[in-house]
């Protein structure tokens, strides 16, 4: 994301600080990135990625790497999930507004898929489940006796 955010090499940068002994920074940031991770309901393989066109067509400027999920392949179990869109912009805004639009648009459909669902509601019911069932280091240390 370095190279994007900074638009440099930083494997050419490392290389000449180690082997010549020279720095060619600090460099000023000229861009805000971002990167999404494509995850969907259900589990098995995929059979279908929808929305990519509306992406590409929408942000096509923005975007600036891209793994997609290749049909057929089983559901990734990490959290990169089954592919990622990189997007940049100088403005910090903008891609904030690029990822949520691309979390709103592109749908994963797997071979033993549950309801159809945005990236965006994937998210958001991950995000309730980590609100209810907080992990034993941020429980109140007021109730254990």
């Amino acid at each position: 994301m370095l190279a994007y955010a900074y638009d440099i090499d930083p494997h050419f940068a490392w290389a000449r600080a180690t082997l010549d002994g020279c720095f060619d920074g600090p460099w000023e940031r000229k861009f805000a990135v971002g990167t999404i991770f494509l995850h969907g309901a259900g589990s098995g393989t995929v059979q279908s990625v929808d929305g990519l066109e509306i992406v590409e067509r929408k942000l096509r400027e923005a975007v600036v790497d891209v793994r997609l999920p290749q049909i057929g392949a089983i559901k990734a179990s990490t959290y990169t999930g089954d592919g990622y869109i990189t997007v940049r912009h100088p403005e910090t805004l903008a891609v904030e507004e690029a990822l949520d639009f691309i979390a709103q648009t592109i749908r994963i459909d797997y071979s033993n898929s549950e309801t159809p669902a945005t990236l965006r509601d994937e998210w958001s019911k991950r995000l309730q489940y980590d609100r209810l069932y907080k992990p034993a280091w941020e429980m109140d240390s007021n109730l254990i006796m």
